[in-house]
């Protein structure tokens, strides 16, 4: 053994022939009395750089024999890592206070894995777990299901968008009471024009319909959605509304505004012209529908399929030839409500639509062949004066 200060190391055979060279040897015998019941003893000093290497070593022991043997087994054989990519809605984005993160996980983990890691990023998110739905890649998803790598995994708490009016619960209530469930009758549609904007907020909600969008994801970047989520979104939407031509259509039923359905020449969209599973199927001019959005106790009715008859009226109204639509197909099980907003394919099948490309398993893209409108059709036939 050899002191250095008052670190006891042992020497390797190495070190001990090094040291005798230097003069650092200190042999005891084997009969030697316990080092507690020894007198002091004179200390041996070594030079800096010599006590510098010897503590590095045995700080490198302790470590060494800190660290169990089948962990560093284990961490040289470390499983690969998988991305997932958390988006929160709703009352889950308020607790996170973010609407994003990204998560690394092992090969292999599950959802119920994502979200003890998410709870353990934000705490606040405990309280919600009993009550949350989860959907993997636009699909709904149980706690059990495997996440590949690159996962969308949406957590979905049971209230996300605008507050129902009150007429519209009592007749949900109503409906359910009778066993059945009722299709809404007499919708009446009027596109979002500046007097209408008060209606709009109301179907939207504080929530602007879903994580502060406000209609807006398809009309701005990333990064300007992003930056404008919640008030600024809101904001641009009611200019739109303001200005015109109106961004959209709103759907009525007693008074009360219970479905929106947006559309526009396709060009008014940039993220449908950057998109490569939704990019342009040929040079022709279309108008496309790029967002619905249905008051909660009005889901599952049959709005959706209303509302595109109206906006295929409407815009054959002002001169368009084809209608374009960009619903999703989840193949299997439901879609979750916060990403029903581009619509359902069944929807558009229902209205008319047929499917006319598709770059995505579940996204495809839909046309409806609309014609001359009749107005202006008689405009056209109508003989010219002078």
């Amino acid at each position: 053994w050899i002191e250095i200060g008052r670190v006891r190391h042992r020497e390797e055979p190495g070190e001990r022939r090094q040291g005798r060279e230097l003069g650092l040897t200190d042999e005891e015998p084997a009969h030697a009395e316990d080092r507690d019941q020894r007198e002091p003893r004179p200390q041996v000093r070594a030079g800096p750089r010599i006590a510098r290497a010897l503590v590095l070593e045995i700080v490198e022991e302790v470590l060494i024999r800190l660290v169990h043997p089948a962990s560093i087994g284990a961490r040289s054989e470390e499983r690969p890592i998988i991305h997932v990519h958390l988006l929160f809605f709703a009352q889950a984005r308020e607790r996170a206070g973010r609407a994003a993160a990204l998560l690394e996980l092992p090969d292999g983990a599950r959802v119920r894995d994502a979200l003890a890691a998410a709870e353990a990023l934000h705490p606040d998110l405990a309280a919600l777990r009993p009550h949350l739905a989860v959907a993997v890649n636009q699909r709904l998803a149980t706690s059990e299901d495997a996440l590949p790598d690159g996962a969308e995994l949406a957590l979905l708490p049971p209230v996300s968008g605008g507050a129902a009016p009150a007429r519209a619960r009592a007749t949900t209530r109503a409906r359910r009471s009778a066993g059945r469930a009722m299709p809404a009758a007499g919708l009446r549609v009027l596109p979002a024009t500046s007097d209408r904007w008060a209606d709009v907020e109301r179907l939207f909600g504080p929530r602007g319909a879903c994580a502060g969008c406000w209609c807006m994801y398809p009309r701005l970047s990333g990064a300007e959605f992003r930056a404008g989520a919640g008030e600024g979104n809101r904001r641009r939407l009611q200019r739109l509304v303001r200005e015109g031509p109106p961004p959209g259509l709103l759907g009525y039923l007693d008074g009360e505004a219970v479905a929106w359905c947006a559309l526009a020449p396709r060009e008014a969209y940039p993220r449908l012209e950057h998109s490569r599973t939704l990019a342009r199927v040929d040079d022709r001019p279309v108008w496309s529908i790029v967002c619905f959005f249905v008051a909660r106790p009005f889901r599952r009715r049959g709005l959706t399929v209303e509302m595109l008859g109206h906006a295929a009226r409407y815009a054959r109204e002002r001169g368009a030839r084809v209608l374009e639509g960009y619903p999703v197909d989840p193949r299997s099980g439901k879609t979750a409500d916060a990403f029903a907003w581009w619509g359902v394919t069944a929807a558009f099948l229902a209205a008319g639509f047929r499917e006319v490309a598709r770059r995505s398993p579940t996204h495809p893209i839909v046309r409806l062949e609309l014609g001359a409108s009749r107005a202006r059709s008689r405009a056209a036939a109508k003989p010219s004066r002078g």
